[in-house]
C-alpha cells in the first residue's frame, strides 16, 4: 500500500518539538477566515472547524492531488520550516500532500464520514497535536485515541472517522498527508 501500508486505525509516528507556530497565527487571525470551504460547504462534517491551508490544492478542487505552499506557509514561515525539516527526519515521506492547522471548537464536533475520492487513495493522513486537549478524541473504525501534545499520529481515514471535542477550549492539530517511501513503510511496525 502506497499511503501508508498500515492495516490498524491508529499509529503513533513519534512525537516533534513545537516552534511558535501557534503565536505566529494569534498575530494574524485574519488566516482563519482566507479560506473557508473545508468548513463551509453544504453536508461538510467539519462545520465546527476553522482550517488555515499551510499548503494546498495546485487548483481549488478537492480531488486535486497536486499540491502547493499557500498563503499560510507565507506567513509563519520560520515554523512551518521547522516543522517539515522534523517530519521529514520522523517519517519516510516521498510526497507530501496537503498541510493544515485545523481548529476544533471547544463543544464541537466532527461528523463521522470517510474520506473518498482520488487524493485520499493517493495520500495518508497524519496528525500533530499543537495543543493539549485532554477533552478531545478522534474515533477511527470505532477505536478512539486522545492524542499529547507534539504527537504525530497517522491514521486510517478511509475507515469510518468522527471527532470530538468535549472541552470549553479548541483543540488545535496540525493534519498533513503523505505518501511514504515504499521499502520504510514494512520496517516500522510499531505501534501504540
Amino acid at each position: 500500500m502506497k499511503k501508508s501500508g498500515y492495516e490498524k486505525p491508529f499509529r503513533r509516528m513519534g512525537s516533534i518539538k513545537l516552534p511558535d507556530l501557534l503565536s505566529q497565527i494569534e498575530e494574524q487571525p485574519e488566516l482563519w477566515d482566507a479560506v473557508t470551504t473545508r468548513q463551509d460547504f453544504p453536508g461538510t462534517s467539519h462545520g465546527d472547524t476553522r482550517t488555515i491551508f499551510l499548503r494546498g490544492p495546485e487548483r481549488m478542487e478537492w480531488d486535486c492531488i497536486p499540491s502547493v505552499d499557500t498563503y499560510g506557509a507565507a506567513a509563519v514561515p520560520g515554523p512551518y520550516a521547522s516543522i517539515l525539516a522534523q517530519l521529514r527526519e520522523l517519517i519516510p515521506i516521498s510526497e507530501l500532500g496537503r498541510v493544515m492547522v485545523v481548529e476544533l471548537a471547544g463543544g464541537g464536533v466532527i461528523s463521522e464520514h470517510i474520506d473518498e475520492g482520488a487524493y485520499a487513495d493517493h495520500y495518508g493522513r497524519f496528525h500533530i497535536a499543537l495543543t493539549d486537549s485532554p477533552m478531545a478524541s478522534l474515533t477511527v473504525g470505532g477505536e478512539q485515541r486522545n492524542f499529547a501534545q507534539g504527537d504525530c499520529w497517522w491514521f486510517n481515514h478511509q475507515l469510518p472517522h468522527s471527532g470530538r471535542n468535549s472541552g470549553a477550549t479548541p483543540r488545535i492539530h496540525l493534519i498533513f498527508d503523505a505518501v511514504l517511501e515504499e521499502a520504510q513503510v514494512s520496517s516500522q511496525e510499531t505501534y501504540a
